[in-house]
């Protein structure tokens, strides 16, 4: 049957979805806070000598 061979092949289920985000968000954490650690945890001193 035509139909069932223009289904697409590349989306996935709504299960799938939220396990790909779950991944996506625990790999963000972490770059995120290695990010802030080389930004914005740098020592400076506001000493004006």
């Amino acid at each position: 049957m035509l139909g069932s061979a223009l289904k697409p092949t590349s989306t996935m289920t709504l299960a799938e979805a939220k396990e790909h985000r779950a991944q996506l968000m625990h790999e963000r954490k972490f770059f995120v806070d290695t990010h802030n650690e080389e930004i914005y945890e740098r020592e400076f001193s506001l000493c004006e000598h």
